[in-house]
C-alpha cells in the first residue's frame, strides 16, 4: 500500500518520521520516532526518497500487525483473590 501525501506530511509535522539523505553517500534515509523524540527505528540506505517513505510507512504496517497479533495472543492477568 502506497502511503498518501497526507499521511507523509502528517508524520513529518509532528517530527515522528524523518526521510533524509545520506552524508556520505547518495541514499536516502529514514528514522521513525517516539513521542519523546526518541529513534525508535531507522532504516539502510534507499536510492531513491519514494521508496525511503514506502520502506518507512511498510515498517510502520509490519509493526501494527505484530502488536495487533500479540495483543490476540496475550492473555489477560487477573490480579490474586483477597484473603
Amino acid at each position: 500500500m502506497k502511503p498518501t501525501p497526507e499521511a507523509i506530511l502528517a508524520l513529518q509535522k509532528t517530527g515522528q518520521l524523518e526521510v533524509f539523505p545520506g552524508r556520505h553517500d547518495n541514499n536516502w534515509y529514514w528514522h521513525l520516532k517516539g513521542r519523546n523524540g526518541e529513534i525508535i527505528a531507522a532504516s539502510e540506505g534507499y536510492t531513491r526518497y519514494d521508496s525511503a517513505v514506502e520502506g518507512a510507512f511498510t515498517a510502520l504496517e509490519e509493526a501494527w500487525r505484530l502488536w495487533k497479533h500479540l495483543h490476540k495472543l496475550a492473555k489477560p492477568v487477573k490480579p490474586p483473590k483477597k484473603k
